[in-house]
């Protein structure tokens, strides 16, 4: 008992830590051999139905396949939240051209312009809807025009926009829809994994029953060979003293090698069904030990209170959570068309500061040589806007030369056709969602009401397969003596042992199925994890 409490200690430890790195690793993990676990042989792995459940759990294929939708849908989430970060952009150009003057404004025959720019700015979506830009923009542009009060010339602006919808796209609800559906998808994953884990844990105890049954078969079987080759001998004797006809040794012999074939047939099922759960631990094909089951079915009695365990089922299955959060997606994305229908109406405004500067140029008046300035007088005095780049800078921080823009802008397609049908679809996506969650209640409620049934009733199907293996194996102790003595036929004896093996079976089969309802019970009621001591 100790070194059984040992081994299940070694075990869970291995699958615990195991499990943690299953969840947080990024990469698949390799099966766990089966050489690594206490009581292996060369030939042979003796495994309790905790163990199987706890190597399901650890190797399983599909919870590592599974493992990777959370994460795929968390990086959703962070996609759909970057559209609120906000963007830096920086920008720089040069360009020059010549043209052919067409006017005597242009100052020149053949005017020639050099322009540089560099701007830098930023801009971000604001969870109102808004979009804001702060802008830093400079040039700087070199003419020939003998027109130009400054030459070269520093222009800088510093502007802020923001353009706001008081309708259409208002408000943190209809922009962050996108993030609550990616949230509400990532706990529909979390309760997917958890389903899966659910399932993989009873797979693995129900297919371990499964092995149970077909070793069990397997020895009912051997048994019967070995009762049929005594009373072969037995008849041989007889027939050998001339108390049976030389038909009956015949006989004899066909019935071994009926019993031969049953036990043929019953190692087969026994592989089938060692491979099937090798695959669903995810053990390797080729070196593997035979599993061998350690525990037996229990045919103990179980008191069910159905009223208590549809409300443990409704507060603990994953599925039903999973459908409720689909519900509130719907919902998101209803609330999301019902204002995609509304008019764009946006409030947009803007606010500027501006700075200007350059080199003032001079001209030819009345043969003397003068320096004009911006205001376009004739002058020698020096201009504010008379410098380099720096008293460009220098106007524009002054705040002297503000602008600003504000104004409103309405669109509103006519129809509005697109807009209508998915509001009409979203409302019709809710209502099939409101009817999935009731469907969903009341399929969990009649699978646990049908499975606590079972239990009850199956247990009586126990008695009764019971109380006939123990009537057959009586008449077989009977008829086997009358056999002995030659008052009865082989063909008797072989019909008796026949109903034996076919009650031992049936009795046998009724125990294994009563197990496998009680751990399909505790996977409807949402048991199973906590049982497992499983946390997600």
């Amino acid at each position: 008992m100790i070194l059984r409490g040992l081994r299940h200690f070694w075990v869970w430890s291995l699958v615990s830590a195991a499990w943690t790195v299953l969840l947080l690793s990024s990469g698949a993990a390799s099966p766990v051999g089966a050489q690594g676990l206490p009581g292996t042989t060369l030939d042979s792995l003796h495994l309790t139905r905790e163990d199987v459940a706890y190597l399901a759990l650890l190797n399983s294929r599909d919870l590592k396949v599974e493992r990777f939708n959370s994460r795929i849908i968390e990086q959703d989430i962070a996609n759909e939240r970057s559209a609120f970060h906000p963007a830096f952009s920086m920008e720089s150009s040069g360009s020059k051209s010549t043209s052919l003057s067409s006017t005597a404004l242009s100052g020149t025959a053949e005017p020639q312009i050099d322009t540089a720019n560099w701007s830098t700015g930023i801009r971000a979506k604001l969870i109102s809807g808004a979009t804001a830009s702060f802008d830093f923009a400079n040039s700087h542009i070199d003419s020939n025009s003998a027109f130009l009060t400054l030459n070269p010339v520093y222009q800088s602006s510093l502007t802020l926009t923001l353009t706001q919808p008081l309708l259409k796209n208002f408000g943190p609800s209809v922009n962050s829809w996108r993030i609550k559906v990616g949230e509400n998808n990532a706990g529909i994953s979390r309760y997917q994994l958890e389903a899966k884990v659910a399932n993989t844990l009873t797979d693995a105890e129900n297919t371990y029953w499964d092995l149970a049954m077909t070793f069990k078969d397997l020895e009912i079987r051997g048994r019967a060979l070995d009762l049929t080759r005594a009373l072969a001998k037995r008849t041989e004797e007889l027939v050998s003293e001339g108390m049976m006809p030389e038909t009956a040794l015949l006989q004899a012999k066909a019935t071994v090698l009926q019993r031969e074939a049953d036990v043929l047939g019953a190692q087969n099922a026994l592989q089938d069904t060692r491979s099937r759960l090798k695959d669903l631990l995810n053990f390797a094909a080729g070196g593997s030990p035979q599993i061998v089951p350690l525990d037996q079915p229990s045919a103990d009695a179980r008191s069910i209170d159905i009223e208590q365990a549809v409300k443990d089922a409704l507060a603990k299955r994953p599925e039903l959570p999973q459908v409720r959060l689909d519900l509130k997606n719907k919902d998101v994305v209803l609330g999301y068309a019902k204002n995609q229908v509304l008019p764009q109406l946006n409030l947009f405004g803007s606010y500027g500061l501006m700075g200007l500067a350059g080199e003032p140029t001079t001209l030819a008046v009345g043969g003397q040589t003068v320096t004009t300035t911006v205001n376009g007088i004739v002058s020698s005095t020096t201009s504010a806007s008379a410098g380099d780049y720096g008293t460009a800078l220098g106007n524009l921080f002054s705040g002297n030369y503000p602008t600003w823009r504000v104004g409103v802008n309405l669109t509103y397609p006519i129809g509005n056709v697109a807009a209508d049908s998915q509001l009409k679809r979203a409302g019709l996506d809710l209502q099939k969602a409101e009817l999935t969650v009731k469907n969903v209640e009341r399929a969990i409620a009649l699978e646990v009401q049908r499975l606590g049934n079972q239990i009850q009733s199956i247990f009586k199907v126990i008695e009764a397969a019971r109380a006939f293996r123990e009537q057959a194996q009586l008449r077989l102790n009977v008829t086997r003596d009358e056999f002995q003595m030659g008052m009865v036929s082989l063909s008797t004896v072989v019909e008796v042992q026949r109903d034996l093996v076919t009650a031992e079976r049936e009795e046998w089969k009724t125990i294994v199925d009563y197990n496998k309802i009680i751990v399909l019970f505790e996977r409807a009621t949402g048991a199973m994890l906590e049982r497992y001591r499983v946390d997600l």
